[in-house]
């Protein structure tokens, strides 16, 4: 689903997304590391 795409498009399509009212999602924490990986 997400092969081949720029990690910012990623980060920019999956930050914010909350399940259920929990404040995040595994596509939201997904984007977390994917932000954690640009940093470094």
């Amino acid at each position: 689903m997400l092969s081949g795409q720029k990690i910012e498009d990623v980060i920019a399509r999956l930050n914010g997304i909350d399940c259920g009212g929990k404040g995040t999602s595994c596509p939201d924490q997904l984007c977390r590391a994917l932000e954690q990986l640009k940093q470094s």
